[in-house]
């Protein structure tokens, strides 16, 4: 009898709980299978991945569909948060924001590195990165980040109103191991941008496209492209680097293109820094492709490190924005527009050459400045003679 009336008791509890449970899943049915609509949050200090978390060992393959609408908004991956592979040969990531990497975040562990890949018609597009220190509104990438094809990564943006913004579209990062990004096909980033809201000095909005950190490496090949991103502060304060912001390694090749209508204060195209605590020589491999936007090296390193446009033999790369070169080298490159030299322009048979013959250069500016046009004498032609390499050295 007293199981009976304890049933009985129960039945009005169960029954509120079933039909809560019951209400919540026919919501997720008509979200996921009538509306075809994701609408995932994941909430938390730490949230990693508002629809999916691809742990070390783990792997995504994402052939078609949809994610929509997601949201990791105190953590990284609004989409997807990769510490695997993630392999994306069509479908589309679409509206969703985190404080890092607002579509895909990656990340690597100690010992491991993780993989993302888009390729077909795969695209991301319409996420944020929204924060004090937003970082890849379309991807924060750690570790092997390909698109090849026609994949597309468009209309995303990178956020801050108190710090800094970098990386629009994708943002290179380095810890413990280099990133290494390779655009291939017809790849593109389009329509991204990095935007802040403070005029303070530290508050800063870097690469509307692409975001490049010190020992990361961006190539652009085929026909890749970056095109009409921008880096923005709606309170006046400083932009740089409307395509590319870079502290890291850029090659650009085959029929790539920065184009004309990136934006930024300074460097529209791409903004190349070497900053004064810096001790990792950069450079621009201009092995091919258009860059049609103002590029600006800037080189303030106290290690003595190099800031260079150069290149191999398979094609050369054509300038058709101004060039400001402030302390860097440019070896290589076919400028049709105007270059403002601060630094060194030299030529030489090899890398090495031109290397020396910028020492040398050096070596005489200081000396004139030493001598502060007090009497020299200088040498006859037989002793300058004797300072000539043989021919053909």
């Amino acid at each position: 009898m007293s199981f009976l009336s304890s049933l009985m008791n129960a039945l009005p509890g169960a029954a509120a709980q079933g039909l809560a449970w019951g209400i919540m899943a026919i919501g997720v049915y008509i979200t996921f299978r009538i509306l075809d609509v994701a609408d995932l949050t994941v909430d938390g200090s730490l949230a990693t991945g508002g629809a999916v978390c691809v742990k070390v060992g783990g792997s995504l393959f994402m052939t078609g569909g949809n994610i929509v609408g997601c949201s990791a908004m105190s953590g990284k991956g609004g989409g997807v948060h990769v510490e695997g592979n993630f392999s994306m040969t069509g479908g589309s990531i679409i509206g969703c924001a985190a404080n890092r990497g607002g579509g895909v975040h990656m990340a690597v562990g100690e010992n491991e590195s993780a993989t993302f890949s888009m390729s077909g018609n795969a695209i991301i597009r319409c996420c944020k990165a929204v924060s004090s220190n937003a970082s890849g509104g379309g991807v924060y990438a750690l570790g092997a980040f390909t698109m090849s094809d026609k994949a597309a990564i468009s209309n995303c943006e990178c956020i801050a109103d108190s710090s800094r913004a970098g990386g629009g579209g994708v943002y290179l990062a380095y810890h413990n191991k280099n990133t290494e990004f390779t655009m291939s096909g017809n790849a593109v980033i389009e329509n991204c941008k990095v935007t802040t809201s403070s005029p303070d000095s530290w508050t800063k909005s870097y690469g509307g496209g692409v975001f490049v950190s010190s020992r990361s490496s961006l190539t652009l090949k085929d026909q890749a492209a970056i095109r009409n991103c921008s880096a923005e502060n709606t309170a006046g304060g400083a932009t740089y680097g409307g395509g590319i912001f870079a502290e890291g390694t850029l090659t650009i090749a085959g029929l790539a293109e920065v184009d004309k209508d990136c934006s930024a204060a300074v460097g529209s195209g791409i903004y190349m820094e070497v900053g004064p605590n810096f001790i990792v020589s950069q450079n621009l491999y201009a092995n091919g492709g258009v860059i049609a936007g103002e590029v600006v090296l800037n080189n303030s390193s106290t290690h003595g490190v190099t800031l260079m446009i150069t290149g191999s033999d398979e094609g050369v790369t054509e300038f058709n924005g101004s060039v400001l070169n402030n302390n860097g080298i440019i070896e290589k490159g076919k400028f049709t527009g105007e270059v403002t030299n601060n630094g060194s322009i030299t030529g030489g048979a090899s890398l090495t050459k031109a290397l020396d013959a910028a020492e040398e250069l050096e070596a005489t500016c200081r000396l004139y400045l030493t001598l502060r046009g007090l009497p020299v004498r200088c040498l006859t032609p037989e002793q300058a003679a004797e300072l000539l390499p043989p021919k053909g050295a």
